[in-house]
Formats: structure tokens, sequence, C-alpha cells
């Protein structure tokens, strides 16, 4: 790899810069090499014989128990490869499931079809892009790329009048992946049809005239006969929805419904595939999307931006559902409600009764900070739909990766630092190397540490070898620099 590829592997900054002076070292050390080399000659009579050493025996990969000669991967966004805010051919080729079938490629595994946009539409639904180098002084510069709301339908637009569709894939899948996607969602039929009613494009863009109101259950189904091994992390949305948007989306969805469909989903694929793993919800305090932002943060950019003299501001006032109380730091602000802060102090938003965030009578408003409350819900029915994940595991005899067990990836880059290929990955925005620049989805390195994860577990349950894969062949944010 390239020493400019390996810098765009943005980790750690410490890393970083301890790279960077051990090159710069490098080069001292070449130099005063190559001064020497003309002041000096070594007789090679004198210098002793290197010793023969053997190279250690390397075992080929076993595949166990399991059979990889069909893979087919359930899920939803984090499934497909979405990252940046957007589906596009960068990430669907670093997506999990790609880089898993990679592995198993290596134990009889076959090949992995996904419904990739081709080369000349390869920008996908759009994303986002890193214009500069963050510092402590410099902003990240993020800007939308791409055709957006437009996709690559020419700006075609679905009968209900607002939604885009994109372009069609038409061929063979075997990544069922569809960004939005919550478990409440999958026996639903026309969930993937144009209609009025509302329906998920990134489905939509799956189905062809005959199955164009098929549930994405029987699409699963219809697409996954010769099947020997399954992935399914599905769930994420079922709760995100609702913590993204502050407690004012979507309701999360009950214990009962999710037991329901996803057993049925669990029911319709282990007759065709017994084997198979299953992935819990992450819980939402590892994502970047809700600790970028934090309430001392914001603080110190707004007394940052008053005039010389004034005195500081050191309260931040929230519309706690429906309750107007003081921030504090059990409160999670949102990286999506970046525009909203910036109206902090302006009397024309909001209630228009003083400063906005900043007086009691004009409060941020509630679906801009997701408040203690109701991080305690999404918690608790995080840990609720888990059990549920849990349970249909056990009873199936399937592998489970917990990506919320102590210790684990996950919990260690969120707290010391998960250390890969002497990289160091944490759960921290832009230079955490894990999640991309919506805050939420996975940078081709945190795929790769989710794709380890997942191996792990699949080589202790079904006495496999499966080797890992080097991470630091995965990068993490891209930066473009601006012309």
């Amino acid at each position: 790899m390239s020493k400019f590829n390996k810098y765009n592997n943005t980790h750690s900054s410490t890393h970083s810069l301890t790279h960077m002076k051990r090159y710069i070292k490098k080069i001292g050390l070449y130099a005063l090499l190559m001064g020497s080399l003309t002041a000096c000659y070594i007789d090679p009579t004198t210098i002793a014989p290197v010793a023969v050493v053997t190279p250690p025996v390397v075992t080929p990969p076993t595949k166990g128990t399991a059979d990889f000669t069909k893979y087919v991967a359930i899920g939803n966004s984090l499934t497909a490869g979405f990252a940046d805010g957007g589906v596009y051919r960068v990430g669907q080729l670093v997506a999990y499931p790609n880089l898993l079938a990679q592995q198993f490629r290596l134990v009889g595994g076959g090949d992995f079809p996904q419904p990739l946009y081709s080369e000349a539409q390869k920008d996908g639904t759009g994303y986002l892009r890193l214009r500069n180098m963050p510092s402590t002084t410099v902003a990240p510069n993020v800007q939308p790329f791409g055709p957006g709301s437009t996709g690559f339908m020419g700006g075609i637009i679905g009968v209900n009048g607002t939604t885009p569709l994109y372009a069609k894939h038409v061929g063979v899948n075997n990544n069922f992946g569809v960004a939005g996607i919550k478990i409440s969602d999958v026996l639903t039929a026309g969930y993937g049809f144009s209609n009025p009613v509302g329906f998920n494009p990134h489905f939509e863009r799956l189905l062809g005239a005959s199955n164009a109101t098929s549930t994405y259950k029987d699409y699963v189904l219809a697409n996954s006969t010769g099947t020997t091994f399954f992935s399914m992390w599905l769930g994420n949305n079922d709760v995100l929805g609702y913590a993204t948007a502050g407690g004012t989306g979507a309701a999360m969805t009950d214990v009962t419904t999710f037991t329901t469909n996803y057993q049925a989903m669990i029911d319709a694929i282990t007759p065709i595939a017994s084997k198979g793993i299953l992935v819990t919800i992450p819980r939402i305090t590892l994502a970047a999307h809700f600790n970028v932002v934090t309430r001392t943060s914001l603080l110190a950019t707004i007394n940052a931006g008053l005039p010389t003299g004034s005195p500081a501001v050191t309260a931040i006032f929230i519309d706690a559902s429906g309750t107007t109380r003081s921030a504090t730091d059990a409160d999670m602000f949102l990286l999506g409600a970046q525009a909203d802060y910036g109206n902090f102090g302006r009397t024309t938003v909001g209630t228009s009764v003083g400063p906005y965030g900043l007086s009691p009578t004009n409060p941020l408003k509630d679906a801009s900070v997701l408040d203690a409350t109701e991080v305690v819900e999404v918690q608790t029915r995080t840990n609720e739909l888990n059990a549920v994940i849990m349970a249909q595991a056990i009873a199936k005899n399937l592998a489970l990766l917990d990506v919320n067990l102590a210790g684990g990836a996950l919990d260690r880059a969120s707290t010391t630092g998960f250390v890969s290929n002497n990289l160091i990955y944490r759960t921290s925005f832009i230079s955490g190397g894990i999640f991309s620049l919506d805050g939420i989805h996975l940078t081709g390195g945190g795929n790769a540490i989710i794709a380890n994860e997942m191996m792990k577990v699949i080589n202790t349950k079904y006495g496999s070898t499966l080797p890992l894969l080097n991470t630091s062949n995965y990068k993490g944010v891209y930066i473009t620099p601006l012309p």
C-alpha cells in the first residue's frame, strides 16, 4: 500500500503523528547510510554466514462443519454497504458481506453477486465528502456530493411525487441489504412498490415487474435457493430512527411485533440453510453520530463566538419531551442536527422569546437532542430486542455476534481503543477510522473489523479456520481536497 493511501486511513491522530515522525526519522537514517557507504568498504569474507531459517508450515484454512458454497446476507444499510450518508459503489465493494465472501472463497465459497451500482453510476444515491483535514482549530468541511435526490434515473420520481427512484439492479443477487428497512417492515406487501402510500426505493430497485409487491421475506426466499450459509443483521433501524430524530420520529418497534417478524425471517431461511450467524443491535452510545457533539463542545463554540467582554454562557436549555430544562452530559446532541445548532442565540428561531437554546423561554427544540430519558428508553428497547435475537440464535443453534459484548471490538474502540494490525481504531468522528461521515455507518476499515469479529465467532461455532482480514488494507474516512 502506498504512503498516500496509508495516510488516508484516518484512525488515530496520535498514531498518524507517530507514524509521520517515524517516517521522517527513516528518511534521515537512509541519508546517513548513503553517506557512509561512499566512505568505507566491508570485506564480505569477514561477515558471518546468515543462518538458514525454515519457514513455518502454513496450514490451509478449513471450513469446519460449515458449508460456504452459497452465502447470502440478510440485512439493512450496514449489510448493503451504505456509507457517508448514501449507497455508492466504493462503499458496496467494502461492505462486510463482500469481505466475508472473499474469505469464504478460501474454503470453497462461491461467487457473491451484489446489486452494485455500475462504474458509470458509481456515485449511486450520492454521499458526503470531507473536503479538508480538520484539526483543533479547523472544523471539518463536509459537503454532499453526487446525484442526491435525483438518483441515476434521470430525476424520475416515484408516483407518490416525492421519493426518487434509483437505477434498477437486474440479475443474480446474494446481498439482500436494504437501507432503512426495519424488522417491522419485512412482512409488509408493497414495501418496495412505488405507490402513493410510500415505499422504500432501495428495495424497489431490486424488484422487477413480477415481484413488485413482494414482501422482503418473500424476496429473500425467492433468491435463497441453494443457500448453504447466511448472515442476518437486522433490527438497528427499529430503534435508530427514533434516536436520530431526538425521540420525535417513528416509534421504536414493539417487542411483540419484533419477535413475530424476526422469527418469521429465521423460520424462512433456516430450512434452506441451517448454518449461519446472527448479529445484535449495537447500542447507540457506540456511534459517533451521538458522541461527536457534546454539551461541552457546544458551549465552547458558543462562547468563542461572543463579543469580547461578554459574560460566558454556562447553560444550554432544551425541550426534553415537553419539559424545559438545562442540558446535562447525560443528554445526547446529534450530528444530524448541526444546522439547528447554528441557530443558537437567535431570537428569530423557536418561540422568539429570548435567544434560541440559551434561554428557558426559548429552548432547543425536542428533535435536536436525545434527552437522558429518551436515551434510557432506546437502551432499554435495544436490550429487549437483542434478547429476541439471542434467543433465536440459541433455538436454531446459530452463531451469534453480540456487538455490545464487554471487551469486544466496538466496546474497546469506544474506550481505550481497538488495536488491529498495528493501528488504533476508535469510535470518534472522522479520526476514529470505524464510522463514516454520517457517524452511523461503517468505513472500509470498520467493515473489515466487523467481518473479522464475525469470522471469529464462525470459527468458534463451526470449527472453521477462516483467516482474518488485514484491516490496515481498508481505508477509513477519505479526504477529497477542495480544488
